[in-house]
């Protein structure tokens, strides 16, 4: 009897050996039915799971500026009355003017700032990984100054977001049943055998979505870190940008200079005004200290790859065996952020026989000097000179040297220019 149940009992674990066996496989979820690793001969791809590249550019005016399209009528009215003034009603200038976005001034002194510039940062970032299961799962990006004059002043991120957005599903299902029966005849007539009968369906269900990626970071005056995390199923690959703002030191008040400007030169019927329609305004010039070399940042990535070492073939990560490997790397060439020559300052004068054109100030001090932020600026009072041949504007003297400006010298006359740092 005892032999007999034994029989049996091996005979229907022979079966259900079986029957499992056939049982459907996985199909869906699989990235590929077999994989063999063919590693290249290149030692970035072996050493090196991911590869940051940066530069700089700069910043793109906003499309969100208000333009004159953008104002209510008097606002429009307002607005080309005043560019009359400043381009001295030249239709050309008035023209161009009318169509440049109206931008915020950018600080409320009225100076001329030149040491503080924007720029946008590109990372762009690649995975070097051998299999699709394996991704970059976090990565820090950290900029640093040298010792010197440039400080991080502020900063506006962004990044290529990844937003969740449901593409829809895929459903693989798979139905076998498996029927056996066995008989073996035993002596003395006696019968052993057994039956089984398995059904069993399978149904894969694969839910494609995208989702966001997390984007943050730190900035002190000397250093610049940024951070992205990603989230399951997400490769940190591609493309982020960030605005930065860097300030260099720039002069001190008594080494800034004073510029000129004139508006009002001239009328609508293109005839220059004369000088007591013409406006005076000046403002103080911010610039560099040193424009003797460019600003580099050095850069440093860190990043943590997600290397999946078994159950690779499935694209479910809920079942992979994982290893969380961190690396980093600095950048070989520091990324150059305001080339040398955005730091240099240059002012414009007005020379004659006897030295450079001043003007009075009112002060006991006696007249100073004239200087001009741009070459325009002084060619437009420099035309204007010529064409009255006056010594007086805006009802202020001029002078060359210690005398005042004579006829003689209006026709020696010439412009000239002056690099500051």
């Amino acid at each position: 009897m005892f032999q007999r149940a034994l029989i049996t009992f091996g005979i229907l674990v022979i079966m259900s050996t079986i029957l499992i066996g056939c049982m459907p496989q996985p199909k869906l979820t699989r990235r590929y039915n077999s994989d063999l690793v063919n590693i290249p001969n290149h030692p970035q791809a072996v050493n090196r799971g991911a590869n940051l590249t940066v530069f700089s550019m700069d910043k793109p005016s906003s499309s969100s500026d208000t333009k004159l399209t953008n104002l209510s009528d008097h606002g429009q009215a307002a607005l080309i009355e005043a560019l009359k003034q400043t381009t001295d009603n030249n239709t050309k200038k008035l023209l161009a003017a009318l169509g440049t976005p109206i931008k915020p001034p950018r600080n409320n002194t009225g100076d001329i700032v030149t040491n503080v510039f924007e720029r946008r940062l590109i990372f762009s970032i690649e995975n070097l990984t051998l299999r699709p299961a394996d991704r970059i799962q976090w990565v820090k990006v950290v900029l640093e100054l040298p010792k010197g004059d440039a400080n991080f002043k502020k900063w506006d991120k962004f990044a290529s977001s990844y937003e969740k957005v449901d593409l829809g599903k895929l459903t693989f299902t798979q139905g076998n049943e498996f029927g056996l029966e066995v008989g073996i005849p035993l002596p003395a007539g006696i019968q052993a055998g057994g039956s089984a009968k398995i059904k069993r369906d399978l149904e894969e269900e694969l839910s494609l979505k995208q989702r966001y990626v997390a984007f943050t970071g730190t900035l002190t005056p000397k250093r610049a870190s940024f951070i992205q995390q990603g989230v399951v199923g997400i490769d940190l690959t591609g493309n982020s940008a960030v605005d930065l703002t860097l300030e260099v030191k720039g002069c001190k008040s008594h080494k800034c200079r004073k510029m000129f400007s004139f508006s009002n030169l001239i009328n609508e019927k293109r005839k220059y005004n004369d000088q007591d329609d013409v406006v005076l305004r000046t403002r103080r010039a911010i610039f560099p200290l040193d424009a003797s070399q460019d600003i580099k940042a050095k850069v440093t990535f860190f990043y943590l790859i997600r290397k999946v070492t078994g159950n690779h073939r499935s694209v479910a990560e809920g079942d992979d065996s994982v290893e969380h490997v961190l690396s980093s790397y600095t950048l070989a060439d520091h990324v150059l952020l305001v080339p040398e020559r955005s730091l240099e300052f240059f002012s414009w004068q007005i020379q004659g026989s006897h030295g450079f054109l001043k003007i009075d100030n009112g002060s006991q001090d006696g007249p100073e000097d004239m200087y001009f932020a741009s070459y325009d600026e002084a060619n437009n009072f420099f035309l204007w000179l010529k064409d009255k041949k006056s010594s007086i504007i805006s009802n202020r003297d001029l002078y060359m040297g210690d005398d005042k400006l004579t006829g003689v010298e209006l026709s020696r006359l010439k412009i000239v220019v002056e690099q500051l740092n």
